[in-house]
């Protein structure tokens, strides 16, 4: 059978494991130098993550986020960007290196979790190399722990852990406060600005007028009253048991109200760079990080479990100098944003990644039978279950490859694996499993193989993983039961 190299643009295929070949062979520039003439009119990048944001909530005429439609009429839109990971921290760590998560060590959100790849290996790193402003203002708590390494490169880092830079919960308006305030103090100066809002995320309490714009309730549900309460049952909750149609229905509503809420205060982010004559030299990235699942596929209200469409399915618009508008149909992957800002930025980037430029491969031939992947977490230890999660270690996550329009599922159980095949063209929904009918397929043998080959290489570029200490464990454990992970 045929081998494909998942369109990695990898120099080494070992390479986070072979540390002895140093710095210098890996610090090489993937991206083209702009000159020293062109360097006074180079962008800046405001990159906007808007958390557990569904593909489906931006671009159609019911949407929730009218500003952001709006807006990416004069944007480079990928209408099937796939996330590497159906949670926040894998799925950042992709965005911000180019890398599939197992390469960068972030593949879970547990204590002591974070990024095990070398200095000099992020986006903002090569950003404040090239002597951009660095600023960061991030409401995920989880993102704004020291262990994490998402700070790394930033010369303002403001996360909101233990009361430093935003407070806990900060919401939309909050953050959209703060990231004017750097905005405004780099008039003269190019910059690389990560603003991350939180708000889609449980608990979804929108303010009264974004819940009502979208005819949510303006009081909370009864599925939100139980999810905050310290003895919540999450697994019931995530299994939709115990609440009837009309309660599950306005706490949908009450997601939309959140999203909402963010597209009303990515309008005034906006408004910011333009006032300021900023427009004309600022790309603006919009993404999500994965989506949400509101029922679909057995799971209420959560994430991080299985790699069907409602979670892996993702946003990713560009919109700026040099980027022509247009939707692309091409499958892409959260791995393709980093090499593309290093080359729209003139950044002097790691060689090794494996995501391709959006903007100068995109159209081809090649790029629409473009292989992605992605991989859910793993089983907890403690914690929200999920019936379909049952093997434990990195072997029992659910992952997913995808080829043009076809998508296998693979799903791991104590006996062996099961596999779904979709075809995400005439079933969007993943509704049909074709494999029942198309065992001996084409498409579904080549994708058994490329997603078997791609285990076996994260496997062997996962960099080991230390031990936390006793406090950090504890602190972040707290985290994770605050933003529903742990019981």
């Amino acid at each position: 059978m045929p081998k494909e190299s998942y369109s990695l643009r990898i120099y080494s295929l070992q390479f986070i494991s072979r540390w002895s070949l140093g710095l210098a062979l890996l610090w090489l520039p993937c991206c083209r130098q702009l000159p020293p003439a062109a360097s006074a009119k180079a962008p800046s990048i405001l990159l906007v993550v808007v958390d557990t944001l569904r593909a489906d909530r931006v671009g159609h005429a019911e949407t929730p986020a009218p500003h952001l439609g709006r807006w990416a009429d004069g944007a480079a839109v990928f209408a099937n960007a796939e996330a590497t990971a159906p949670f926040t921290m894998p799925s950042i760590a992709s965005l911000m290196t180019g890398l599939y998560p197992d390469r960068t060590g972030v593949i879970a959100h547990t204590a002591g979790a974070g990024l095990r790849i070398p200095q000099g290996w992020t986006l903002a790193e090569a950003a404040k190399a090239a002597g951009l402003a660095t600023g960061a203002v991030v409401a995920n708590p989880w993102l704004s722990r020291p262990a994490s390494g998402f700070s790394r490169g930033f010369d303002v880092f403001i996360g909101n852990r233990d009361g430093a830079g935003l407070p806990k919960h900060s919401d939309a308006r909050l953050v959209t406060d703060t990231a004017i305030s750097l905005l405004k103090q780099w008039q003269d100066q190019r910059f690389f600005l990560w603003v991350h809002y939180f708000d889609p995320h449980m608990p979804y309490r929108p303010p009264a007028g974004n819940a009502a714009a979208v005819g949510a309730p303006i009081e909370v549900t009864r599925v939100i009253e139980d999810f905050a309460r310290p003895d919540h049952d999450l697994t019931r909750l995530y299994s939709g048991s115990n609440y009837d149609r009309e309660e599950l229905a306005a706490t949908r509503r009450l997601y939309d109200g959140e999203v909402n809420y963010v597209d009303e205060q990515f309008e005034r982010l906006l408004q910011e760079i333009e006032t300021s004559g900023r427009a004309q030299d600022t790309i603006v990235v919009v993404v999500s990080d994965h989506g949400e699942s509101l029922g679909e596929h057995g799971l209420f209200f959560a994430h991080d479990f299985t790699v069907y469409e409602e979670l892996t399915h993702v946003v990713l618009m560009l919109r700026g100098p040099s980027v022509a508008p247009g939707r692309r149909e091409e499958p892409v992957s959260l791995i393709d944003v980093s090499p593309t800002l290093c080359r729209l930025l003139g950044l002097r980037c790691h060689a090794a990644t494996d995501g391709s430029d959006l903007l100068t491969e995109s159209g081809s031939s090649a790029e629409l039978t473009r292989t992605v992947f992605a991989a859910g977490t793993p089983l907890r230890e403690r914690g929200a279950r999920f019936a379909g999660l049952q093997v434990p270690g990195t072997d029992g996550r659910w992952s997913m490859v995808r080829r043009g329009d076809h998508k296998l599922v693979e799903i791991p159980t104590p006996t062996g694996s099961r596999f779904e095949l979709y075809n995400l063209r005439s079933d969007p929904l993943e509704l049909n499993n074709r494999l029942s009918d198309d065992q001996q397929s084409q498409p579904a043998q080549e994708l058994r193989a490329l997603l078997d080959n791609w285990h076996a290489e994260m496997s062997r570029s996962r960099p080991a993983m230390p031990q936390p200490d006793a406090a950090a464990t504890e602190e972040d454990n707290r985290t994770l039961r605050s933003l529903g992970y742990l019981e």
